[in-house]
């Protein structure tokens, strides 16, 4: 079964996007148990500080990140503005 998803920002029809209904459940159960395993390491160490990259391991990993994230953004505003 596929389902699909109006997506709506300030009122305005933006795009439709479409899956399946098994992949959609799917992905949910993953993410709710990603969230409980998060929850789960807070409460065992809730002083740790998170790892959270800085921009500089990103461009370095992805070194043209950047650029693809604006051209993105620029495809996305010609497309659904």
């Amino acid at each position: 079964m596929c389902v699909s998803i109006v997506v709506q920002i300030g009122g305005k029809k933006k795009g439709i996007i479409e899956t399946k209904k098994d992949t959609e459940e799917k992905t949910v159960e993953l993410f709710a148990l990603n969230i409980i395993k998060a929850g789960e390491s807070f409460l065992k160490s809730p002083m740790d500080t998170p790892f959270i990259p800085t921009w500089s391991r990103v461009k370095s990993a992805i070194p043209d990140y950047l650029k693809r994230l604006k051209e993105a953004i620029n495809e996305d505003n010609k497309n659904f503005s």
